[in-house]
This record gives C-alpha cells, sequence and structure tokens, in this order.
C-alpha cells in the first residue's frame, strides 16, 4: 500500500487557509481589567462593511453562544472568513479571544483535519506601544486508505495598540477608539509558513469594529469600513 506523505508546501498551504479564516496556549487565562466594551458580545449584534476594494458589502454578526470551559464565546457567521470552520469570540477580562474549531476538508480520496485552537486577537487595556504575543500549537491530520499522518503546526501573534482616542470612519466620528495591529505568523514542522498575515482594527468603545486593513501573506491587502450596526 501505498504509504502517505503531506509536504511541508502542502501544509503551508492548508495552514493559510486556516490563518486567513482568521487562529491552544496558556495566554488567553488573566486578561486584567477591562478597559470598556470595545467588541460587544450579544447573539445578533451585526456589523455591516463595504469592501473599499471591491465595493461588496460584508456582513459580521453573532449567530450562537456556548459555555466552554466556565466562558461565554458567540460564534460569527461573516462572509470575510474564508474557511468553513466555526470561529468564536469570548472575552476574558481585557483580551478577546478567537476560537477556530477543527476544520475537515475532504478531497481527492484524502481526509484532512485541522485541529481547532484559540489565540488573543485584541487586548482593550494594554498601554499603547507596548507590545504582546501570543501563540497556538495544533495537529495537521491527513488520512486515506486506512492510514493517517500527523503534522505539528503553529500560528503565533505579535499585537499592539497603537492609538487611543477619537477616530472618523465613513464620516462618522467616535470619541473613544482603539487601533490595534496584530501580525499573525505560522510555523509547520518547524519551519516558516508562508508571509505574515498583518491586520489593523479600529474598535469603538461600546460599538465594535469599524474599521479593518489587512494585508495578506501574498500582499493582497483589503481595507473594510463600517456602514450600519446593531446592538443587542
Amino acid at each position: 500500500m501505498k504509504k502517505l506523505k503531506l509536504t511541508t508546501k502542502a501544509l503551508f498551504m492548508l495552514l493559510a487557509v486556516v490563518v486567513s479564516s482568521c487562529s491552544s496556549d496558556d495566554g488567553n487565562s488573566g486578561g486584567g481589567t477591562s478597559a470598556g466594551d470595545y467588541y460587544p458580545l450579544a447573539v445578533n449584534n451585526s456589523w455591516t462593511f463595504e469592501n473599499l476594494d471591491t465595493g461588496e458589502t460584508v456582513e459580521s454578526r453573532f449567530v450562537a453562544t456556548e459555555q466552554q470551559g466556565g466562558k461565554s464565546y458567540f460564534q460569527l457567521n461573516s462572509s470575510e472568513f474564508l474557511a468553513q470552520a466555526s470561529v468564536w469570540i469570548s472575552k476574558d477580562g481585557g483580551n478577546y479571544n478567537q476560537r477556530v474549531d477543527d476544520l475537515v476538508i475532504e478531497q481527492f480520496g484524502f481526509t484532512t483535519t485541522t485541529e481547532g485552537y484559540e489565540i488573543t486577537i485584541f487586548k482593550d487595556n494594554a498601554p499603547v506601544g507596548q507590545t504582546w504575543t501570543d501563540s497556538a500549537t495544533f495537529n495537521i491530520i491527513l488520512a486515506a486508505q486506512g492510514q493517517s499522518q500527523t503534522s505539528t503546526a503553529t500560528v503565533a501573534v505579535t499585537g499592539e495598540n497603537l492609538f487611543k482616542g477619537s477616530a472618523t470612519v465613513n464620516g462618522v466620528t467616535y470619541p473613544d477608539v482603539i487601533k490595534a495591529r496584530y501580525t499573525l505568523e505560522s510555523t509547520v514542522l518547524g519551519q516558516p509558513g508562508s508571509n505574515a498575515v498583518v491586520t489593523e482594527m479600529w474598535f469603538a468603545k461600546d460599538v465594535g469594529p469599524i474599521k479593518s486593513t489587512t494585508t495578506g501573506g501574498n500582499g493582497v491587502s483589503q481595507t473594510l469600513e463600517l456602514q450600519t450596526y446593531t446592538l443587542n
């Protein structure tokens, strides 16, 4: 029987799908005292953005909630996520964490399972200019013809709050905004993955995300600006 072999290049391609859908480590606990509600978490909270590069409309909405490990998680249903893994957001003190569930892809007779992970994506209480880091390690499992192969992958985030103050987006001025940047990098089998994904996001207190710019590992960037939002 032919032995399975998942090349490092193939692993990088798979990991790029998972990371672009967004990212367990111990860095998600002990978030300290929150500076406020910069990403209101409730079912049916929604934000509608315009993609300034394509003119398309993108809606981000919380569609479900669940309790896990003593924390409340809220599931996002957003067309900006390319992969089909479920993505959840939780808050722990000043930490806003993203949980990505297992992703299973069946294609060409192979089943590839990327295990889920959780990682911090934003800290509302971090001082401006102070960087912080978090990482998550998980397995990628390839199975076919009764055989399987497991490889280890890691995503690491470096975050920094760049600005705190008022900001104007799409003609609306928000008085209390945090502009944050986080950089996601990946490794597979101990080797660096594709180029880093860099995202800058503007969060308005008691509103949520109002703007984002993302530059992918392929150099393609997109900018989203808030058009309307609904909070419950």
